[in-house]
């Protein structure tokens, strides 16, 4: 059984640029000798961006591009032009993925008011004073995108797993501060709650 080929940068920024609306193929052939295609500054998914093709909110606080992966998937990469937030939408449409982002940011900001908390549940976990799983649902209840979970836990060879050992998670964390809101989430759901809702 052979496993699946990922697809190369060429062929992820030409299927990138067909995913562009109302553009002739000769404009798309253009595109590909252009700087249009840029990397993502993600280094989980290891994105390439279009920055032609984007929609913004109504109200200019977050705007979506249209992205692909590392494995050749599209998505709608959406930023907060005011936070240093993103978020990375696996929704058909930029205006579902700018209402995903937009609810994912405002969960973030409310965990972020109790950081404090997390950190002392982090020393927790790490001392084993405390132990909790914690799971993709997890981090998507957290605010953090599952398609940036996914490439983030197949990054670090924990991609088949569903959930992990609060201490691992724990850990990770000071690889990636992200995984505090996902601690968070997991604590509110196995009771023990660091800090209500």
């Amino acid at each position: 059984m052979h496993a699946r080929r990922r697809p190369d940068r060429r062929q992820r920024m030409e299927r990138l640029i067909m995913a562009r609306p109302m553009t002739s193929l000769l404009e798309k052939e253009i595109l590909l000798a252009t700087d249009m295609i840029q990397p993502g500054a993600d280094r989980w998914v290891g994105a390439l961006v279009d920055c032609g093709n984007f929609i913004p909110a109504e109200d200019g606080r977050i705007v979506a591009w249209r992205a692909i992966d590392r494995r050749g998937q599209l998505f709608w990469l959406v930023v907060s032009r005011f936070e240093a937030m993103r978020y990375h939408a696996t929704a058909a449409s930029a205006h579902a993925a700018l209402t995903e982002g937009d609810a994912a940011f405002a969960r973030r900001r409310r965990a972020k008011r109790h950081w404090p908390e997390i950190e002392a549940l982090t020393r927790d976990l790490l001392r084993f004073r405390r132990r909790l799983t914690v799971t993709r649902d997890d981090a998507r209840d957290g605010g953090l995108s599952l398609l940036a979970i996914t490439c983030f836990c197949e990054r670090l060879g924990l991609g088949r797993r569903f959930g992990i050992p609060g201490w691992l998670a724990a850990m990770l964390m000071r690889l990636e501060p992200d995984i505090g809101f996902a601690l968070l989430a997991a604590a509110r759901r196995q009771g023990g709650d660091p800090a209500p809702a």
